[in-house]
């Protein structure tokens, strides 16, 4: 994947653009799964749920995992939960 700036809005754009191409199907529970996962219960879509999430970590942690890193790890445990669950 080739993102000219690969600041994490474009990716969030790109992964947004490949969701919608599949129809909304791939991410369809994923707001709800990261509501549940962190007890929030905002009504934001996944992408400001997330950059919530990683300040509230990096808040209490010395990681150097990026905002980046971090939306890929929940869609790898997303999606791992997924196929498990299917």
């Amino acid at each position: 994947m080739f993102l000219q700036s690969g600041n994490y809005d474009e990716v969030c754009a790109f992964i947004y653009g490949l969701n919608y191409a599949y129809e909304g199907e791939p991410l369809d529970q994923f707001d709800n799964w990261l509501r549940e996962k962190f007890s929030n219960q905002s009504p934001f879509t996944w992408k400001v749920i997330i950059q919530h999430e990683f300040e509230k970590k990096m808040q209490h942690s010395k990681s150097k995992v990026s905002e980046i890193d971090f939306l890929f790890l929940l869609l790898n445990e997303y999606f791992n939960e997924q196929v498990r669950n299917n």
